[in-house]
């Protein structure tokens, strides 16, 4: 009686989750409980580069269905990205600032401080979820990961960057010109 049950549960499993199955070695535990509590049930990420339309994204409440749903994340984790970078060059900039003036005002206040931990801390956020779509190893949802960074990129990052002119004493973000 126990092993039909258990038979029953694990055909369950592979029924409805298709490649996903829950391996239940030992007969006297008490994992059929686990099964009808649905802890076994719980939907693994699979762990090899997929293509699929249906897809969870970081939260249980970010499915995509079907391609159209599947394609307005694709772009909205570009936009993702791309915001990311942005508020990269944003911090680049303000630490560029900052040393900039700190020669003329020696201490810094605690407004420029905390702005620039905020913008850190934004920055980090902003990639540890990107991370966290790239690892779904979904390919669509990898792509629009570097897609977004890499157009951020462009559009962000490669126009703050200047040719050398600085003089040899000066403190300069790129290589010495002596």
């Amino acid at each position: 009686m126990c092993c039909s049950n258990k038979q029953n549960a694990i055909r369950l499993i592979k029924d409805t989750h298709g490649v996903h199955s829950a391996i239940i070695q030992d007969p006297t535990k008490d994992d059929l409980n686990q099964i009808n509590n649905k802890s076994l049930l719980s939907i693994a990420m699979q762990m090899t580069f997929h293509q699929s339309f249906e897809s969870v994204i970081l939260f249980e409440s970010w499915r995509t269905s079907n391609r159209f749903d599947y394609f307005i994340s694709c772009l909205f984790i570009i936009l993702m990205g791309c915001f990311t970078m942005f508020i990269s060059s944003i911090n680049k900039k303000y630490v560029k600032e900052i040393k900039k003036n700190r020669v003329e005002h020696e201490n810094l206040g605690i407004k420029v401080i905390c702005t620039n931990v905020l913008l850190t801390i934004l920055y980090y956020f902003m990639h540890y979820l990107l991370m966290l779509i790239a690892m779904t190893f979904n390919w669509g949802l990898f792509f629009s990961v570097i897609i977004g960074l890499s157009i951020g990129y462009g559009i962000f990052e490669l126009g703050s960057i200047t040719i050398n002119e600085c003089s040899c004493n000066s403190d300069c973000d790129l290589p010495s010109c002596c």
